[in-house]
């Protein structure tokens, strides 16, 4: 085989090669815009659901009517979030209730544990049917952002305790934001999973997608 030969077979392999890389690319960023479109579509569908539940319970209840009027039902959970030392700015949360019970929390919080905790105190207020939380938003106090694979790593170590034993969860962090996947054995270790990590420094957001197996270990 002469130079030329040589040169030429050279440059359709790295033309091949080129073309690879391109494709693998395109794979990765359209498996990026699928996972995006996904989370879209759980969430549409998350309050497509909550909106036929609080229909039917109109139609089972015959009348539009909570067992206590919404405007002390509001001030109750008002009352319930100013007491709570977990919420450091409880004024920054609107509450309204419609008219059979179901409370919507709308403004921020610092973290997401003072969500969690914002929604749980509206639950255990008499005369709550539901609490939705879409429009409470996470504003964390500027401060230096925590670098992605730093929370990562405390985040995988707070769920290696004995307690997630036989448990695997995996952990993705994106400016902040974490995503926790995988299996646990009930739905307490799900809930103690999400709460651990939404205590951490610089976490903004925590997306459980987290599985129940009913097989004890």
């Amino acid at each position: 085989m002469d130079d030329d030969e040589q040169v030429l077979r050279h440059y359709e392999e790295t033309r091949r090669e080129l073309n690879l890389w391109r494709e693998e690319r395109r794979m990765v960023r359209g498996a990026r815009e699928m996972e995006r479109e996904m989370d879209d579509f759980r969430e549409a569908e998350g309050r497509a659901q909550r909106k036929v539940k609080r229909q039917r319970a109109r139609e089972d209840q015959g009348t539009p009517r909570a067992p206590l009027a919404p405007g002390r039902i509001a001030s109750e959970v008002r009352a319930a979030l100013r007491g709570d030392p977990r919420i450091k700015r409880p004024e920054l949360i609107a509450v309204s209730v419609d008219g059979i019970g179901a409370v919507e929390l709308r403004g921020a919080v610092g973290t997401p544990d003072q969500r969690l905790a914002a929604a749980h105190d509206a639950r255990r207020v008499p005369g709550v049917f539901e609490v939705i939380d879409d429009e409470l938003k996470v504003h964390p106090p500027v401060a230096p952002l925590r670098a992605d694979d730093e929370i990562r790593v405390e985040a995988i170590e707070q769920l290696s305790t004995d307690r997630f034993r036989g448990a695997r969860i995996h952990v993705k962090v994106l400016r902040g934001d974490v995503t926790l996947r995988g299996y646990v054995w009930d739905e307490a270790d799900a809930a103690t999973a999400v709460e651990l990590v939404s205590k951490l420094p610089g976490v903004t957001e925590v997306s459980d997608q987290i599985k129940i197996r009913r097989a004890r270990r």
